[in-house]
Parts: C-alpha cells; sequence; structure tokens
C-alpha cells in the first residue's frame, strides 16, 4: 500500500532525502514553491500533490531509473503535519515551514530536544 495522506495546504512538511544507485533528492519544506532544479523531478512532485517544497538532485550520471526510484522513496517518506503531531506528541502550531533548528545554531537543538 503505497497511497499516503496528503495535506492540501501544507504538502510537505519536514526535510526527507532518499538516494538510489548515486542519484540522490533532498526535499524540504518551504511555503512558496521553488520551481528550480530538473524540471522532470518537479513535473512528478507536483503531479504526486507535493507542491510546497524546494529540492536538490545530485547525481554522478544522470539515469532515469535511478531518479525514479529515489523519487518514490522519497515521497514515501513524506508525512502530513497531522501525522508528524500524533507521532511526536508535539503541539500542530509548533511546526512551521522554517529552516530546522540545527542549521541555525546546532547547540539551540538541545535546547528543545531534551
Amino acid at each position: 500500500d503505497v497511497y499516503k495522506r496528503q495535506d492540501h495546504f501544507y504538502s510537505c512538511s519536514g526535510t526527507y532525502s532518499a538516494s538510489y544507485n548515486g542519484c540522490k533528492i533532498e526535499l524540504s519544506a518551504q511555503y512558496k514553491p521553488k520551481c528550480w532544479g530538473h524540471p522532470l523531478i518537479w513535473h512528478m512532485l507536483a503531479l504526486s500533490g507535493i507542491t510546497h517544497c524546494k529540492f536538490k538532485l545530485h547525481a554522478r550520471n544522470l539515469n532515469v531509473y535511478a531518479l525514479l526510484f529515489a523519487f518514490f522513496r522519497l515521497v514515501t517518506q513524506n508525512t502530513t503535519h497531522q501525522d508528524l503531531v500524533e507521532a511526536t506528541g508535539s503541539k500542530l502550531y509548533d511546526h512551521t515551514y522554517g529552516r530546522p533548528l540545527y542549521w541555525i545554531n546546532p547547540a539551540a537543538c538541545l535546547l528543545y530536544t531534551s
């Protein structure tokens, strides 16, 4: 079963990465979509319903099959905000479209994890 619950207002809720055979895709949440990058990945993300995001593609040699398998690994990791709140036990309003805390200050991450 590959079907994932979809939130149409916040389609990407975190930072995800997946790789297959030298093709690595990184996906992170963003309020307005950023359309820069490989057009095939952007069209596949838009058709799968994930539009509130930006992505990076790293590939040694761009193989379409490796790109497709990495994309499916990436899309199946995506969760809604409601699923994330139920799993972590935090409040819904604590999740925003910002950089994760460890990108800003590594010491700040220790304050919120304990």
